[in-house]
């Protein structure tokens, strides 16, 4: 009697001290630039143009205001390693620049050991950036309003931002003060684009995928490259933009006549160059004169995908999601079903058909809406987990459930799993029971793809959403139709051992597998978010074990309580591992007012060890076949082919042999020049090869449904140059 009256003080006094703890250390942790740090904006900024007179042109200021103790580096910074800052205004607002950005007051300029002593340029407090600009015919200026961005990264002694877009909005205004030097006269028209330059490919990514520019060329003629930018993806704007110029002129680095051999990214025995975009595949695609044609690939897939008919793919789709049953996404909760058949083998037929009509019903319920999806937003399959939200909400739930299996708590589903006590009582499995673990089935299924499940999901894109559904129902009524087969006739599972002890060491085995699936979930998370997920999960932990403290034979209103107390402790774990209170409460809530742990780890990210290196541009002797991998970090089926088949000896061996270009096409967290090929293709999901001829480019060969070994040399040998 005693642990029931102080269980519920004693869990309300625990985050009551955790949330005090972190609030009386902030101070002290934000002197480290630790957790609670402020990550607001370290640089505000203005802008203003002013309308201009007889002799001296409009002019364009962009003002901005650092916060002390930090800095950002300058427009004309050089070298590796300081991301050098832009100014970026937008094309077709009525206004053109007439000349390079020029800064008051200049840069603070020291050699940085860091960086090789290099010469760091940094600018504190404030500063102003301006440019003359002319107006378009017809533009009043009273009226004009120009919108664009600062492209900076914000640094202390001690951290760094993630670099990011600044954005401001400039109307008429005074300008401001500047040296009267810089505001000499204007060239007569807008400065020339500098020389077109050879594409290249792959061209110098991040691990996040943001282009990094080049460094300066060495005495060997040379262009080293910046190193990867240690922070996570960030997508910059997709528009033309006015480029920044130096304060005083300085010649522009010229392209090596020679190209240089790319270092490239070994895989075993593969070399893989990274996918970039579609201009420089086009570069390398059309060795022999054809142009690569995006337009033309597509209307040549959409023929082939036309002479397939609703019955055919509707079978295909059936077919795929039976084979769904097998994938290894759906192994480590499969044997939540082969508990419920043991469980079955003494229930009367009927009971035992309606308990698998409802675990299929749930399956289908996913599959429904999955449909919806990708009617109403456009997602493929699989596209759930390039969403970092999603996959921590994935990985709780399956953390709980492995939780479960282990006998920290019990599900209080009857006959969802369980020991001890509770399974006294949850003799028989309930229908909301075998509807959960339908629908938890379905969904860890969704990273990996059955053969025909692709092409029928390709097909099915393409027209009116009641096909749409129909397809998505086939794959569902496909993947369930094992488990209405043996609801109808229990026969078919006599040879299943009779209930036992032996159920319990399997549902503990079990459970190790589902903290396997955490791990899997937690590999393909941007690297913020991976330690305070982690922090959640064991939050999850705590409040789980909290909860199985409440007797199974506890009134209704004490396990209410109990449900309560643990998703209040849950829910506090979560605010200071994600949010933070800042996003929660007004910035004035006082010394409780501390942002999330997710801010304070953007803040320490360093560059990951082993992703893309840098390359350079893509040497070739000659045409050459090109194959991409359209692959993903959580496409299970992706690796496995991989492993299977692109690096079989065979497979390798031809690689070599023809010299074939090889280019990944990382799908992960969808990145917009991935996801824009994709759609060439018809497809929004993966796994994916085309393999290209250079004699007929707009004609590749893509594999949709998976492939074997000798599927993809027959496409080497048709792609292979014919001269």
């Amino acid at each position: 009697m005693t642990m029931k009256h102080n269980r519920p003080a004693l869990l309300w006094i625990l985050p009551l001290v955790l949330a005090l703890t972190v609030a009386w250390t902030q101070p002290a942790w934000a002197q480290l630039g630790g957790f609670g740090s402020d990550s607001d904006s370290k640089v505000q900024l203005s802008a203003q143009f002013t309308s201009g007179t007889g002799k001296i042109p409009p002019r364009l200021f962009v003002t901005a205001k650092i916060t002390s103790g930090w800095h950002i580096y300058s427009i004309t910074q050089e070298g590796d390693g300081p991301i050098r800052s832009e100014v970026r205004l937008p094309e077709g607002q009525g206004v053109t620049l007439l000349g390079p950005f020029q800064v008051h007051p200049a840069p603070d300029a020291k050699s940085e050991p860091l960086f090789d002593n290099l010469i760091v340029e940094t600018h504190h407090g404030t500063v102003v950036w301006h440019a003359p600009v002319r107006f378009d015919p017809g533009v009043d200026p009273a009226k004009l309003t120009i919108r664009g961005s600062l492209w900076a990264q914000a640094c202390s002694d001690t951290a760094c931002m993630p670099p990011q877009d600044f954005a401001f909005t400039a109307t008429m205004g005074p300008g401001e003060k500047v040296p009267a030097a810089q505001l000499g006269s204007p060239p007569a028209s807008p400065p020339a684009a500098p020389a077109a330059m050879p594409p290249a490919l792959p061209s110098m990514k991040s691990p996040g995928g943001s282009a990094q520019p080049l460094g300066p060329p060495t005495e060997s003629g040379e262009r080293p490259l910046v190193p990867p930018s240690p922070f996570s993806p960030i997508r910059e704007p997709q528009v033309p933009e006015a480029s920044t110029g130096d304060v005083t002129p300085r010649p522009v680095p010229q392209m090596p006549e020679t190209h240089q051999t790319p270092e490239e990214k070994s895989e075993g025995e593969l070399k893989w160059h990274p996918y970039t975009n579609m201009e420089d595949f086009s570069a390398i695609v059309g060795t022999k004169g054809v142009a690569f044609d995006p337009e033309q690939v597509s209307a040549n897939l959409k023929k082939q995908h036309e002479a397939r008919t609703l019955p055919f793919v509707l079978l295909a789709a059936f077919v795929g999601g039976l084979i769904l049953n097998l994938m290894p996404c759906v192994l480590p909760v499969i044997g939540l079903k082969v508990l419920s058949f043991v469980t079955q083998a003494g229930e009367s037929r009927g009971r035992a058909l309606m308990l698998n009509v409802v675990y299929s019903a749930g399956i289908i319920v996913v599959f429904l809406l999955l449909a919806g999806l990708a009617v109403g937003l456009g997602l493929g399959w699989g596209q759930l987990f390039t969403y970092g939200a999603f996959n921590v909400v994935m990985a709780s739930v399956v953390f709980a459930m492995g939780l479960s299996f282990l006998g920290v708590w019990e599900i209080p589903i009857p006959g969802f799993v369980g020991s001890g006590k509770s399974a006294e009582i949850q003799q028989k499995e309930g229908l909301s029971a075998a509807f959960l673990k339908g629908v938890i089935t379905t969904i860890l299924a969704t990273p990996c793809t059955g053969p025909f499940m692709a092409s029928a999901l390709t097909w099915a894109v393409a027209q009116p959403p009641a096909i749409v559904f129909a397809v998505f129902l086939a794959i569902g009524l496909g993947m369930s139709s094992p488990y209405l087969l043996i609801g109808a006739f229990p026969e078919l599972i006599r040879f299943l051992p009779k209930p036992g002890a032996w159920m319990d060491t399997f549902k503990q085995i079990m459970g190790f597998f589902l903290l396997g699936t955490v791990v899997f979930l937690l590999s393909f998370l941007d690297w913020p978010l991976v330690v305070p997920t982690v922090g959640l999960l064991f939050a999850i932990w705590a409040g789980l074990w909290w909860f199985n403290r409440t007797p199974v034979t506890a009134v209704a209103s004490e396990k209410w309580r109990a449900w309560l107390e643990t998703t209040a402790f849950v829910g506090l774990a979560w605010l200071l591992l994600f949010p933070g209170v800042n996003e929660i409460v007004p910035s004035n809530f006082g010394m409780l007012s501390f942002h999330g742990l997710h801010d304070e780890m953007e803040e320490r990210f360093v560059a990951r060890v082993g992703d893309v290196g840098p390359v350079g541009p893509l040497e070739l002797d000659g045409p050459r076949t090109v194959l991409v991998d359209f692959t993903a970090d959580w496409c299970l089926t992706c690796k496995a082919l991989e492993a299977k088949v692109l690096h079989s000896p065979s497979v390798v061996e031809a690689f070599e042999r023809d010299k074939v270009v090889l280019l990944k096409a990382d799908y992960t967290r969808r990145p917009p020049e991935v996801e824009r090929f994709l759609a060439v293709l018809g497809s929004k999901q993966v796994p994916i090869i085309a393999v290209f001829s250079p004699d007929d480019p707009n004609n590749p060969i893509v594999f949709r449904d998976g492939y074997t070994q000798q599927m993809i040399l027959d496409a080497l040998d048709e792609s292979r140059p014919r001269s």
